[in-house]
């Protein structure tokens, strides 16, 4: 259950340092995330008997300590402490608006058709629907990084 508010904390600083234009430290943050979650689960499943816990901590360990990395990594030279302003929490809700309702509305499409397929498919049909789904979601993951470093800078170019 605490797996969920540090993901979320997680995906903020990484599209933080997108906005920042600060590709290194988002590479960094997946490459820590992913090492650092398959060595310890590995690691925890081979020398120890707890099983399914292994999975568990890989993740949090992994996902935490990208989410302290990317929290520390943060430049903040010429920051000034200020009053919470208007136009720039507009701002905000304008760029990171998109990136939500994006993952709402995708999450709703995969628990919509899973739910349609469930109920109207054979088993047989229901294997063919997943192979056609996880085709679906690893073109989607090649797609994601491209949009995710493009989105920043249109919205950029439309300020301009």
């Amino acid at each position: 259950m605490i797996l969920i508010p540090i993901n979320l904390f997680y995906v903020n600083y990484f599209h933080f340092n997108i906005a920042e234009e600060d590709t290194k430290v988002c590479n960094r943050m997946v490459v820590i995330h992913a090492w650092v979650k398959s060595i310890i689960t590995v690691g925890l499943l081979t020398l120890t008997s707890i099983g399914l816990w292994s999975l568990i901590l890989g993740a949090l360990i992994g996902i935490s300590l990208a989410l302290l990395y990317g929290c520390f990594s943060i430049d903040q030279k010429g920051w000034v402490a200020g009053l919470p302003s208007k136009q720039v929490s507009v701002s905000l809700v304008r760029y990171a608006g998109h990136f939500y309702l994006a993952g709402l509305f995708g999450q709703l499409q995969k628990t919509g058709t899973s739910l349609l397929a469930v109920a109207y498919l054979l088993p047989a049909q229901l294997a063919f629907l997943s192979q056609a789904l996880g085709l679906g979601q690893l073109l989607n993951k090649l797609v994601d990084p491209v949009s995710t470093i493009c989105f920043p800078v249109s919205v950029d170019q439309t300020r301009k």
